[in-house]
Order: C-alpha cells, then structure tokens, then sequence
C-alpha cells in the first residue's frame, strides 16, 4: 500500500487556491460532477426534534462509503483510498514542509447545493410553526486532508506545518461565509458583521464515533441549517447577556486549566459529561470564527490541537479503551469561538437517554491523567 499520496496519482484538481475563486465555481464544480458526487447525494432535507430543537438530515448512500476502520487494525494493514488517488475533484493544495495539505469535495456529502429556497427557511420550535414534514436542507460537503502522507497527522505533524493547515481552513471557512450569492440565510440578526449560512468543521477519529478512514482529516460543511450546539451558545447569550467562552474563562474553576498559552486556555469543563472532555477556548471572546483568527492565535490553536491530540489516544490505550474522539469547533454568530475535545471514554446508557448523565470520572481526575502530557509542552 503506497504510503502516501502523489502528485501522479491525483485523480482531478479542480483550482489549486480556494482563495482564487468564488462561491459560484465551487457549487458548479459540485453540481456538473455527475460521475461521482451525484450518485451519492442526499435527500436534502432537514427535520427538527421539538423536544430540543436538534436537527436531522437524511443520507441513506452515506451507508455505502468505504470504511478502513472497521476493525481494531494498523493504519497500514488497509488500502488507503486517499493514498490511492480514489478522490474527487481537489479545490485547494497549499505545500507543507514535505508534501501538501489538501481540501476536495465530499464524494458523500450529507447537503447538496440545490433546491434550497430562502423563503422556506426551517422553523423553529416555540414559536407555534413547528414543522413535522421538514423544511429544506441545502449545502456543500468537503473534506481537508492534513497532509498527503498516510501517518501524519495533527497530533505528530511539524507545529508550523498544522498551522498551515489551520490557516487554509480558516480562508475557506471565510469565502464559504462571506458568499452573499449563496442564497444562504443571513446571521446579521445576531451579529455586527453580516456572515452568510453556517460553517459546520468536526473532526472523526476512530470507528466508533463515525470515522471511516484512518488518513487524518476534518470534514467542513456550508449549509442553510444551524447546528443545535450554534443554537445552544445562541441561547445562552440571549438568556445571561454573556457568551458562554466569556462565561467559562470568568468562572471554570482554575484547577481545571490544563494549560493557558497567550491567546488561549484549555480548560477540562466543571460539567464534564466524559472522562477526558477538554475545551479550548479563545481570550479573545469576540472572535466568532476561525477566519477573525489572527497568526498568533492560529498558532496557539494549532499547539493547543496538537497536545491534545497526542494525548487522548495514549491515555485511552492506557484505560483499555479503543482510540477514538470527535472535535468539534463552535463557530458561529456571536458564540465566542472555542472546541470541544470528546473521547469516546463512556458508552451512552438508559439514563442518558433519559437526560441524566452519569460520568465515569470527575474533572479533577481528567486534569491529573492529562497533567504529564501538557507540562511537556
């Protein structure tokens, strides 16, 4: 199995810099390719739970993507498609120190961009328009890769090198925002400077929690549909007039720093749900978006993702449990921008399904098993 992706085996790039390009080539990129991304399209609808206003989509292809991680197995005991040259069109490659990090679109995208309208935007509970059919869900899906080699990742990469792939992410996190064409719904009800859709950027490690390649990667979608947690942190500030990244740097208990560089602090939450939970925060609270980033705080959020990452996987191994953890980055309308960090650590009972968490751990516990791995950063 070739180690790595090169140039030669590049099936299509479709632009070489997302920043030389616009929001309309990006959509007639997705919708002319008919061999590939068409075939795997989803329903493109969205419904909404009333209990707690969590959104659904439906793909039903999504069942038929290729996995190399179906079994507890070696990065090298399965055929990459990656390293293979088995994607779609590549959008963006920017060089590495060796190789390139790259973005291409999602061969099994969970949105597609068409019939969406902005006059059918989804409705929202509580306001006596629920909608039990479901409203229209429109988008893009895409993926970035960290690097053409198969066994680097965030977590082992050159710092420099992660800030690279930090900061490309960040450019087309804000051209997919800024596109007014995009029929997208506009945020300028919650926020000075007008952004249009929502930029949705998680991260899968691990079978377990949805991963289906081992090649290191984020998943980033452009869509008409608010995540509930962007809801969630929107709640918050309408109900205590503060942001909830404001709220945790007043008021998680100190001891539960894990480490505070200058722009940034990741803290272990006092509400743990799952030993091994982390944040990273944002001094700045006013920074909504990975593109209001600037060079230092990329820097510092690169660090803070490495050390992290490095650590979760071996602290899992040492508690017997199989690797696996998700990020995901809050970035939206006046939330204060930070992530969350969740390992797998604890299978979801009766009584979490009930609404009552029960934490295999406490906060301090977490702080102590992570505390040899931060001090050496």
């Amino acid at each position: 199995m070739p180690d790595r992706l090169d140039e030669e085996n590049i099936s299509s790039i479709d632009f070489e810099d997302i920043t030389e390009v616009s929001y309309k080539d990006i959509v007639a990129s997705i919708s002319s390719d008919k061999k590939d991304i068409w075939k795997f399209k989803p329903k493109n609808i969205c419904k909404i739970d009333p209990r707690n206003n969590q959104r659904i989509v439906y793909s039903e292809v999504r069942a038929k993507r290729p996995h190399d991680v179906q079994k507890i197995m070696k990065k090298s005991e399965s055929p990459c498609v990656v390293c293979n040259g088995e994607t779609t069109g590549i959008i963006d490659k920017a060089p590495l120190s060796e190789g390139f990090t790259f973005i291409n679109k999602n061969l099994f995208p969970i949105v597609y961009p068409e019939n969406y309208s902005p006059e059918r935007r989804y409705m929202e509970p509580g306001k006596n328009n629920i909608s039990v059919q479901g409203e229209d869900a429109a988008g893009m899906h895409f993926v970035q890769w960290s690097s053409n080699y198969h066994d680097r990742d965030i977590s082992n990469m050159p710092l420099e090198d992660v800030e690279i792939v930090l900061q490309r992410l960040a450019k087309f996190e804000g051209l997919l925002l800024h596109a007014s064409d995009s029929q997208m719904p506009s945020t300028k009800d919650y926020e000075e400077h007008e952004h249009f859709g929502y930029a949705g950027i998680i991260k899968n490690y691990g079978r377990l929690v949805g991963g289906s390649l081992f090649h290191d990667h984020q998943q980033i979608i452009h869509t008409n549909i608010m995540p509930g947690k962007i809801k969630d942190d929107l709640n918050f500030r309408e109900r205590f007039n503060i942001n909830f990244s404001d709220f945790m740097l007043k008021n998680n208990p100190d001891c539960l720093t894990l480490k505070e560089l200058e722009t940034i602090k990741i803290i272990v939450p006092y509400f743990m749900k799952r030993p091994l939970d982390t944040m990273i925060i944002f001094k700045d609270v006013s920074k909504n978006y990975l593109h209001d980033l600037n060079k230092k705080e990329i820097s510092d959020l690169a660090l803070a993702l490495q050390i992290n990452l490095k650590a979760v996987p071996k602290l899992m191994e040492k508690t017997g449990r199989e690797p696996a953890y998700n990020v995901i980055f809050h970035n939206g309308p006046s939330v204060g921008l930070y992530a969350e960090i969740l390992p797998y650590t604890q299978e979801t009972g009766g009584y979490e399904h009930s609404g009552i968490y029960i934490c295999q751990g406490s906060p301090e516990l977490t702080v102590s098993m992570y505390e040899e791995y931060f001090t050496d950063h």
